[in-house]
């Protein structure tokens, strides 16, 4: 049983009555019509309401937002019983919290003046995540809401990152959802930036499982400056999320770009074994670069026995990319054709290849910005499309009537707010296959100034 939320649960009781306008129920998450209840944590009104049968099942009640002002006609309810093991039923159901449907209220000042993530570059922004308290998985899943609803996250998907979040104590700054674009799958991986604890990735995984020694080593190496990180990604596929041990996969980015030299450094740290194996090809795929081209990330995965190493490569332009894969792959390069004339007008020119020690693996993917979208709706599963395309949003604390959790707070000036965007889209394909399709929604928290917020009102004022 988790610990109240809000206020003591004895404080208030949900009855059947109030349960009867129930919308569908992801996992933990359910949207419920509750125009005559406040937001908090509330007891079940009796045994037989924590034994409710599957919820699955009932069809989806909410549609839009019809509020008026001061009332909560939709809310969000967090399940906060014990439902480890469990995806439908629920599970054993003693509390829950009713929190307001975020993102939904009529338009006012802030959301007019903050309408996504493009909105705070070049402002003056704290460093995320400067400490661990609230900064947590399952605090990010919270304040996404009714975001995670479907079809891109299932009920089982939201559940397998609800346990997720329960097993890590890792404090994050962002986290990339990995949803399949097919209408039959359902998966949903995550990845999540690890954020620095005081200048220290060594503290930020004070917490972290023991068996994760080659990131331990990666982090000390970070935090004595023998390897410039400038980012640190570890991955989670949804079936993996009930193992024990729990490995993540690993991304590592170095500034100014992930060289030779730092892709041996990175390697060694954190798997020795397979840099002795797959040193002889990663040299020759370095060797094969294009001009102007630059290996961005390299990655890891420990946890799902693939002995290879993957390089993420930025080119200068889509010719670069094109000219790459004949370098690479000489006799089969034309099979990649259906992917590189999708993605030839994308703004990034980015793809990820897959070293092992016998040679680059010929399964390759394709990253492009959001822009993309648009081109994808007879391609994958329009519902999940159109999703998509409704992602991106920002939400301020200082327009949520529900208390944030401590370490995503606003600071003094620094005002907290929780950005979701569209990371990337990715396009995979292998000779003899056809396309598979990736989206990569984002959720970020960011502290800004509030300073640059009212010099850009007077701005407004004085435009007219």
């Amino acid at each position: 049983m988790h610990a109240p939320l809000l206020v003591p649960s004895s404080e208030k009781v949900l009855t059947r009555d109030h349960l009867r306008g129930l919308g569908p129920v992801q996992g933990l998450l359910a949207i419920y019509r509750c125009a005559d209840l406040e937001p908090g944590l509330y007891r079940l009104a009796s045994d037989e309401l924590s034994r409710l049968a599957d919820w699955t099942a009932l069809e989806p009640v909410f549609r839009s937002w019809h509020g008026q002002p001061g009332r909560f006609p939709a809310a969000l309810l967090l399940f906060t019983g014990n439902t480890a093991g469990s995806v439908a039923p629920v599970g054993d159901l003693r509390e829950l919290e009713i929190r307001p449907l975020l993102g939904a209220p009529a338009p006012n000042l802030w959301s007019q003046l903050v309408p996504d993530a493009a909105y705070f570059q070049g402002w003056s922004v704290e460093p995320r995540a400067q400490d661990s308290e609230g900064e947590g998985l399952e605090n990010f899943l919270r304040l996404a809401g009714p975001a995670l609803s479907p079809p891109l996250f299932s009920s089982p998907s939201v559940l397998r990152l609800s346990q997720l979040a329960r097993r890590l104590s890792i404090p994050i700054s962002m986290a990339f959802f990995e949803c399949r674009l097919a209408s039959d799958d359902p998966i949903v991986d995550v990845s999540l930036e690890l954020a620095r604890v005081e200048g220290s990735y060594l503290r930020a995984l004070r917490h972290a499982p023991a068996e994760w020694t080659g990131l331990h080593r990666l982090a000390q190496q970070a935090d004595e400056q023998r390897l410039k990180i400038a980012t640190l990604g570890l991955e989670f596929d949804a079936e993996t999320v009930l193992q024990s041990p729990l490995y993540p996969a690993v991304f590592v980015g170095c500034e100014p770009n992930m060289s030779r030299s730092s892709a041996e450094a990175v390697t060694q740290a954190l798997d020795p074994t397979l840099w002795q194996q797959c040193a002889g090809a990663v040299d020759e795929f370095y060797a094969r670069l294009p001009q102007g081209a630059e290996v961005l990330f390299l990655g890891l995965f420990p946890g799902r026995g693939l002995d290879a190493v993957r390089l993420n490569v930025k080119y200068p332009e889509h010719e670069a990319k094109v000219e790459h894969l004949r370098r690479l792959f000489p006799a089969t390069h034309s099979d990649y054709s259906p992917a590189l004339q999708l993605t030839a007008e994308a703004t990034l020119q980015i793809a990820t290849f897959d070293i092992y020690p016998t040679g680059v693996g010929d399964r390759v993917g394709f990253e492009v910005e959001g822009e993309l979208l648009g081109q994808l709706s007879e391609l994958c599963c329009p519902q999940k499309i159109g999703q998509l395309e409704s992602w991106p949003g920002t939400l301020l604390e200082a327009e949520d009537p529900m208390p944030w959790p401590v370490g995503l707070r606003s600071r003094g000036e620094l005002r907290s707010a929780m950005i979701r965007s569209i990371g990337h889209l990715k396009v995979t394909i292998k000779p003899g296959t056809g396309l598979s399709f990736k989206a990569y929604p984002t959720l970020a928290h960011l502290r800004f100034d509030l300073r640059e917020v009212q010099k850009l009102l007077r701005v407004k004022q004085l435009e007219g």
